[in-house]
């Protein structure tokens, strides 16, 4: 069965953790304490939230698991109506920030959640791409059913959802 959850409005990465110098007021020395950024904490938050209304009561996924994102992305108003229908059409593709391995971190928000260890995500793919409704889409799907999907394919267009995953997986 496969999963979608969709978090509305413009995808977020997962940014880098913080750091500050802290001086206990008690005498001890003064240290470099981290935390996580606090833009990408509500970020997950929100995720984790739309995650958990989506999955219900069901129990935690616990097998290998194929994950696909897609980050749409809004068209900047300020391009020409004609570079603005090329991105629609996916001739200009989204190049800035956030980067692809930083969309991918987000999954972190799902464990617990949606499945017991984001170490079960055995394959992985990230797409950005320009919409007029952005948003964060995260598509799961158990391996072993898709694979057995897969096979019973004998014309690559027909494929489930992760074939683009499937083609290049090892043996």
């Amino acid at each position: 069965m496969r999963t979608v959850i969709e978090l509305l409005g413009e995808p977020k990465g997962k940014g880098r953790h913080k750091s500050r110098m802290f001086r206990p007021k008690d005498g001890r020395h003064p240290f470099i304490g981290q935390y996580p950024d606090p833009k990408t904490k509500h970020y997950e938050t929100l995720l984790r939230d739309q995650a958990a209304e989506v999955w219900g009561d069901r129990p935690l996924l616990d097998e290998p698991l194929l994950v696909r994102i897609t980050a749409q992305h809004s068209i900047p108003r300020s391009w020409s109506l004609k570079k603005q229908a090329q991105a629609l059409a996916g001739i200009v593709k989204p190049t800035g920030k956030p980067d692809c391995d930083n969309l991918a971190k987000v999954k972190d928000a799902l464990k617990g959640v949606v499945w017991r260890d984001d170490a079960l995500v055995v394959g992985l793919l990230v797409w950005k791409v320009y919409s007029e409704r952005p948003l964060l889409r995260i598509e799961i799907e158990p391996f072993a059913r898709t694979v057995s999907q897969a096979a019973q394919h004998s014309d690559p267009s027909t494929l489930p959802l992760f074939a683009e995953i499937l083609q290049g997986a090892p043996a």
